[in-house]
């Protein structure tokens, strides 16, 4: 599969365009002239599932390690978290339009985050992983987890009270 970082470099390597150059035409004969069919526009082939979920795995993996560096290089965290954001934004362009592959992979860095104790932020990712997977009780069942290290109580309480409205929990 291709890696995130080959993508981004990829990405990193396209220049503008400077100048334009003309076509050159060649000179018309009457005699000679025949229609030209236009080509067919090519079909962006969708992705097979496995290399999808190579990638989101990729970028979980990533993301691990920015975490784990940001806990050796607790003096100078910025940088790291710069590419944290970054990483999550390509995570986002990623999947663009499959909000559900979406909201598993951001999950399992909602996770991450809950690990190293980054509550926020991983109530962030869980706000979005609700919208990419509405009908989904893992996202609802880690934000109450967050909200619960976070300390509010009354949060989670509210978070559970609405997995229940929506019969996504048990009593």
């Amino acid at each position: 599969g291709v890696a995130p970082r080959a993508l981004r470099s990829v990405q990193a390597w396209r220049f503008p365009q400077v100048s334009k150059v003309q076509r050159i035409q060649k000179e018309a004969h009457p005699e000679k002239e025949t229609p030209q069919k236009a080509k067919p526009v090519p079909i962006k082939k969708r992705r097979p599932a496995d290399e999808l979920k190579e990638i989101a795995v990729a970028h979980v993996e990533r993301i691990r390690e920015l975490l784990n560096r940001l806990r050796r290089e607790k003096d100078k965290p910025d940088p790291t978290i710069f590419h944290i954001n970054q990483e999550l934004q390509y995570l986002r362009e990623f999947h663009g339009k499959d909000r559900t592959r979406f909201a598993m992979t951001v999950m399992q860095i909602a996770q991450l985050f809950l690990d190293e104790g980054m509550v926020q932020q991983a109530i962030a990712c869980l706000k979005e992983a609700r919208e990419g997977a509405p009908g989904d009780p893992y996202p609802l069942n880690l934000l109450i987890v967050a909200h619960a290290r976070e300390g509010s109580l009354e949060r989670a309480e509210a978070v559970f009270n609405e997995a229940k409205s929506l019969k996504l929990a048990n009593e």
